[in-house]
């Protein structure tokens, strides 16, 4: 990030606020600018994960074949490559936000490779919501939305 300066990159303020997050350190979040571009050409948080590849694909038939849900390769593998395993790894032991999602996955019983694509899922989209609303990131805003209401 040191090398990256107002001057010489536009997204630099969108650097500044991906970072915000505790778990996404600034490679991570260079990189995940890098790759999708304009964040505004997309609508959705759910649009920002398919692009990136970090959806999970079922696999079952009716009722007899039922098999383990894995990591669609669809989307775009550099930025799958940028989120995968340490960042969502260290997202799960310190952001409050995907710690709850890994537990709860883990409380329903899925394995550990599916908690790690759902918590990589996860870090899209709390990027996404920081990037399209140009504020940092606060782990307690819809507590805080819900309190206004």
């Amino acid at each position: 990030m040191r090398m990256i300066s107002r001057r010489n990159w536009p997204n630099y303020r969108h650097l500044r606020q991906a970072v915000s997050q505790p778990t996404m350190p600034s490679p991570t979040a260079g990189r995940l600018l890098v790759e999708l571009r304009d964040i505004h050409a997309f609508d959705t948080a759910s649009q920002v994960a398919a692009c990136g590849g970090v959806t999970l694909r079922q696999r079952q038939s009716g009722c007899s074949i039922q098999r383990r849900s894995r990591i669609s390769k669809q989307g775009n593998a550099a930025l799958r490559a940028a989120l995968f395993y340490m960042p969502a790894v260290v997202a799960q032991r310190w952001n409050p936000l995907v710690r709850a999602l890994a537990h709860r996955l883990e409380a329903r019983g899925h394995c550990k490779m599916s908690i790690i694509v759902a918590s990589m899922h996860k870090l899209l989209h709390l990027a996404f919501g920081v990037l399209k609303s140009d504020q940092p990131f606060d782990p307690l805003y819809l507590e805080k939305r819900l309190a206004r209401t």
